[in-house]
């Protein structure tokens, strides 16, 4: 064969959904030019063949030409030059189930009439099963694109995986990366962009005894070697998110920051404790202690990198009381917490999402009976803008049909505001509320005990659920559990 067709890949053992580069030379080893056409002229090149070792079934991949690029002139290969080529796996590949291939290429030359093949390449594809999944935008305020961490149950060992997820249209899961081996019950939490601001690499932390892991992630730099930090007792928590300061120079790890929270002084009071996260080792730590039980939820939010500013929620009794207070300083002026509202019942579920335009938005879903001794389930929303202006929602009554109580409800709030939430029901079945009423999951997740999360898609739009698997990753599906279209093209 006058066209030698040769490639490598970058990684042969990829974690499901994971992709990889492909490293093409072409050679025109002959005596005579060759008519070659360049993938940027015809992309239907090159064509993929994936074998499955176990089962030896062959499956052929390539993509459709692309019908603005007909009548584009082929390249001539003279004897003896090479054309040098890269290209994504999963770009021509639809995504692999676990388990072991081989991998060729082939490249139609000489307007199609003659076919190069390579030689094959083993490819093993790992299974993953994701667990304790923590969710943040990509650019604060914008839903479009998540980034998330999540640990992986499949394969010997559990490992903390990020991954960043596209709720545009046709919702896909993409840039798997491995981050570090953990153990089976690790919550691993990231850091999160400040209002409007993008956030290309991560601070990644969690808690295993009394030590707090810590590392960095970046596509370019890779996965920092995990370090450590001990604590004095078990009981601390991390609060959600991680703070991340802007990545100046692309070859230097900006600095994090990670708040932990604890009980103290017989439960009348609870501490935040502010740690400095580096490449070396952690330096400067800052402590205060607000009165209050152990908040039932907390979570951290960046207006600027100048204005960080937590909220959290105090159960005591029947009541149910929302507090804001700022991060905790260096310095010895810590402000007092400021109450924001307080409720009656029993709590359901709350979260709250600070938007591009610096006013974090919540909502919570309590039980409770109404003036005429009605046990009813209640929506309400609340926020505070950057400036410290509150607004509280009216109490919105959920329809809620079931017979069962409420196990528990996961909230989502979309780019401008509106929510939608996720209620499980005593018999483990999945509801959906949103401004169209109350609906049953589909079938395929309606049961689920695998991770479940609610969110909208393109940030604005309906809402979507994104589904753990075993052994298959994430999807991100309809409510009804049906994939969601890609765009229409135009």
């Amino acid at each position: 064969m006058s066209l030698q067709l040769q490639f490598s890949m970058d990684s042969t053992n990829l974690l499901y959904q994971q992709d990889t580069n492909i490293h093409v030379t072409l050679a025109n080893i002959g005596q005579v030019s060759l008519d070659v056409m360049h993938p940027k002229m015809d992309n239907s090149q090159p064509i993929v063949h994936v074998t499955n070792s176990n089962t030896g079934n062959e499956e052929i991949f390539r993509s459709l030409p692309d019908s603005h690029k007909f009548g584009e002139e082929p390249l001539l290969l003279a004897p003896g030059q090479q054309l040098l080529y890269d290209f994504n796996l999963l770009g021509i590949v639809t995504n692999l189930d676990p388990g072991t291939y081989e991998v060729s290429l082939a490249w139609e030359f000489n307007q199609g009439n003659e076919v190069a093949e390579s030689e094959s390449m083993g490819l093993t594809v790992l299974p993953t099963t994701p667990q304790n999944i923590h969710l943040v935008d990509a650019v604060g305020g914008r839903g479009t694109v998540k980034n998330c961490i999540w640990v992986n149950l499949a394969g010997d060992t559990p490992r903390i995986v990020r991954s960043s997820l596209s709720l545009q249209q046709g919702g896909t899961v993409s840039n798997i990366m491995a981050v570090a081996p953990s153990k089976l019950k690790a919550k691993p939490v990231m850091s999160a962009p400040a209002s409007g601001l993008p956030l290309r690499n991560h601070w990644v932390a969690w808690i295993e005894g009394l030590v707090l892991k810590y590392t960095h992630v970046d596509s370019d730099l890779g996965v920092l070697p995990t370090r450590h930090i001990s604590l004095p007792n078990p009981f601390l928590e991390i609060v959600k998110p991680l703070y991340s300061e802007q990545s100046g120079d692309p070859a230097i790890r900006p600095p994090g920051e990670a708040l932990l929270y604890q009980e103290t002084a017989g439960a009348s009071q609870f501490s935040l404790i502010r740690l400095e996260l580096r490449e070396e080792n952690v330096s400067n730590t800052s402590v205060v202690s607000f009165f209050g039980p152990k908040p039932s939820w907390i979570m951290s939010h960046v207006f600027t990198p100048d204005k960080r500013v937590v909220t959290y929620l105090q159960k005591q009794g029947t009541e149910v009381a929302l507090y804001l207070a700022v991060w905790p300083s260096e310095k010895n002026n810590q402000e007092s917490p400021i109450r924001i509202s307080s409720w009656e019942g029993n709590l359901r579920g709350i979260d709250a999402r600070l938007g591009k335009d610096k006013v974090i938005r919540g909502g919570l879903i309590i039980e409770k009976t109404n003036q005429d001794g009605v046990w009813q389930v209640f929506f309400i929303s609340w926020s505070i803008s950057e400036t410290g202006e509150v607004k509280i929602g009216p109490e919105q009554i959920l329809d809620w049909e079931p017979a069962n109580a409420i196990a528990e409800a996961r909230i989502a709030i979309n780019d401008t505001g509106v929510s939608a939430a996720l209620i499980k029901d005593e018999e483990g079945t999945w509801h959906v509320w949103s401004s169209e009423g109350l609906s049953m999951v589909g079938p395929k997740y309606q049961k689920s005990k695998q991770p479940v999360k609610i969110a909208f898609i393109d940030g604005v739009g309906k809402p979507c659920l994104i589904c753990a698997s075993v052994a298959h990753g994430l999807e991100i599906v309809n409510i009804d559990g049906t994939p969601i279209p890609p765009r229409p093209q135009k």
